[in-house]
């Protein structure tokens, strides 16, 4: 009976180190912190971040009051967690091959890498890497109202509150709890939860309303102007 259970021990053992390399792969690095940052995991165990510490699937990110934090993801996508925000990293495979080696391919002959992540409170700006220019269908935002695509893109996702001031072209919709997204340069497509689609390019702004409604801004929103989030490529 020893001899048996000593087996399984190792066993159990040696799958767990096979799946350790999975199961805890760096997403990212963060670049920067001003003010204060935490990364809380699936276990529910919250750490403050600090320049140069790692990131991983799983983990929310989330920021105080007039404070940001800029990730740095393995495919050199960057994003950049404005204050008071929540942004969860659901999923995130990068395929690094190793040096001189092909990427490994899926059976339909894709790569297995991809990218999925939830703003659940607050804002941010990203500039996509590898995983949003090689296969954009595998890099998405999830927001409580909408769903964001990318087209190889540097846009942003703010989770509106009371204060979202959106500006001209908005009167009379009340934008808290909806989904502003707008885009810097390239092109994203934003669905809300009935399945309705907007696509939007460089400097076009939308507003989902918590009903779902899909409102275009013909400038960009208030706050955007008043409190504008930086270029994650320049923050570090």
């Amino acid at each position: 009976m020893n001899h048996a259970i000593q087996t399984l021990a190792a066993a159990v053992a040696l799958l767990a180190l096979t799946l350790a390399p999975a199961a805890w792969a760096n997403a990212g690095k963060v670049l920067l912190v001003t003010g204060q940052a935490t990364a809380t995991n699936e276990a529910g165990i919250t750490r403050s971040l600090r320049k140069g510490d790692t990131v991983s699937q799983g983990d929310t990110i989330n920021t105080a009051r007039f404070s940001y934090a800029n990730i740095e993801f393995t495919d050199s996508g960057r994003t950049l967690i404005g204050p008071n925000s929540a942004f969860k990293i659901e999923q995130y495979t990068h395929d690094r091959p190793a040096a001189g080696g092909p990427r490994r391919r899926s059976a339909v002959g894709r790569t297995d890498s991809n990218a999925v992540f939830r703003l659940l409170r607050g804002g941010f700006r990203a500039i996509t890497g590898l995983i949003g220019q090689t296969s954009p269908d595998r890099y998405t935002v999830q927001t409580p109202v909408a769903t964001i695509g990318i087209r190889g893109t540097d846009f942003i996702a703010t989770v509106c509150d009371a204060d979202c001031d959106l500006g001209p072209g908005a009167e009379g919709k009340d934008p808290s709890g909806g989904t502003v997204a707008g885009v810097y340069d390239g092109g994203i497509s934003v669905s809300n939860a009935a399945g309705d689609r907007k696509d939007l390019d460089t400097d076009q702004f939308l507003l989902v309303t918590r009903s779902g409604e899909m409102v275009r801004l013909p400038v960009p929103p208030e706050f955007l102007l008043l409190s504008p989030l930086d270029d994650p490529a320049e923050c570090e």
